[in-house]
């Protein structure tokens, strides 16, 4: 499941570096693949997977992807 296909189902900003919270601690992306994806929790030093269920979305809106993978900015 590609970046594109995964903000139709879900509707949220899928893409390294985005801003998320598990259990109420925040932490950022650092891979996306299929329905999961890697976050390191701020003061960790390694990275664990989570399904994207499992998340809480901080960064303010879900932007659509453009053709790159990439959220438009716009």
């Amino acid at each position: 499941m590609n970046i594109e296909e995964i903000y139709a189902q879900f509707r949220v900003p899928v893409r390294r570096g985005a801003r998320v919270e598990f259990q109420g601690k925040p932490g950022t992306i650092t891979k996306v693949y299929g329905l999961a994806v890697r976050v390191r929790l701020d003061g960790m030093t390694l990275s664990r997977p989570y399904l994207l269920s499992e998340l809480q979305w901080l960064d303010q809106e879900a932007r659509e992807p453009q053709a790159g993978g990439e959220p438009s900015l716009a």
